[in-house]
């Protein structure tokens, strides 16, 4: 067991339980406007004593075992859900560590992301949260102090995620920029084709074949941009048979066309891959069924 420095604990009693909520409320730095509240409130209840002054390690393994709930669900909406009681024990402490706080924001915000009425509040929060590693405040000493005892995912990864938020609220503009810094350049090919700029996206996926000529993913973005299926044939054949999303869009492509044949073929060779797309089995059990004859291989499909 860990001892807490004199300079870990806030003394609450001192300034009274108004002065403690301020305190709180100013960490939070985000005023709810909304009609969801961040916790459940009750006139009159009063919290379990002691709920909000858990020691370091008990705030860590309160986290570890949020993560813990996250990685043994199967990532539906109610895995979101038996997590979010953590998070809001987490982030009522009154002494929250910078380590544990990223770490509670971060799984705070993707929970009000999967909420339409909160998700404005999501954005702001991961705004915050990106911000944060700008700032030199807190000091470094303050902030690598139980760093390796909780998750956080690299700063390149927290990045690309707010981009992604900024996509899903429409803010096409900074998510570009975003993606621009940090040379994500299928991310921004993406964001050219939702802006109607198909020229500068096919500009830039021919800059960048022109530099990587042996990468898939460019050559099925230049697929996607020209409609043309040899482009997905070559991603095929430069990733030598291992670049399923190659064989994806080619069975896309014949299922539209009503060539469930090679549709067929193109998803067995796309799950050979990647066995673990639910809904490439689907699809090619229906490939299956639509070319007649192949019963069986749709039941195997289809189970």
């Amino acid at each position: 067991e860990i001892p807490e420095t004199p300079s870990e604990v806030i003394d609450a009693g001192a300034g009274g339980e108004e002065e403690v909520e301020e305190r709180l409320l100013a960490r939070e730095g985000i005023i709810d406007e909304s009609n969801v509240l961040l916790t459940p409130t009750l006139e009159g209840a009063e919290g379990g004593e002691g709920a909000n002054r858990l020691r370091s390690v008990e705030q860590a393994l309160l986290l570890a075992v949020c993560v813990s709930v996250k990685k043994c669900g199967q990532g539906d909406e109610m895995t979101v859900w038996e997590m979010q009681p953590y998070v809001e024990l987490a982030q009522a402490q009154i002494n929250l560590r910078p380590a544990f706080e990223n770490t509670a924001d971060l799984l705070m915000a993707r929970f009000e992301r999967s909420r339409a009425r909160t998700r404005e509040r999501a954005m702001l929060r991961m705004e915050r949260l990106v911000e944060r590693f700008q700032s030199p405040l807190p000091p470094p000493q303050c902030r690598v102090r139980f760093i390796s005892a909780v998750w956080f995912p690299p700063q390149l990864v927290l990045r690309k995620e707010w981009g992604e938020c900024l996509i899903a609220m429409g803010l096409v503009g900074g998510a570009m920029t975003m993606f621009e810094e940090l040379e994500l350049w299928d991310n921004l090919v993406v964001c050219y084709r939702l802006l109607d700029k198909l020229a500068m996206a096919l500009q830039l996926v021919k800059d960048r074949l022109d530099l990587f000529p042996l990468e898939p993913k460019l050559w099925c973005a230049l697929g996607d941009l020209t409609k043309d299926e040899c482009h997905y044939e070559t991603a095929w054949r430069v990733s030598k048979g291992r670049h399923a999303r190659a064989k994806r869009s080619l069975a896309r492509g014949a299922a539209i066309k009503q060539d469930w044949e090679a549709a067929a073929k193109h998803w067995d060779a796309a799950l050979a891959v990647n066995p673990l797309d639910a809904d490439g089995w689907f699809a090619c059990g229906y490939a299956e069924m639509k070319r007649g004859g192949h019963e069986r291989e749709a039941l195997h499909a289809f189970s």
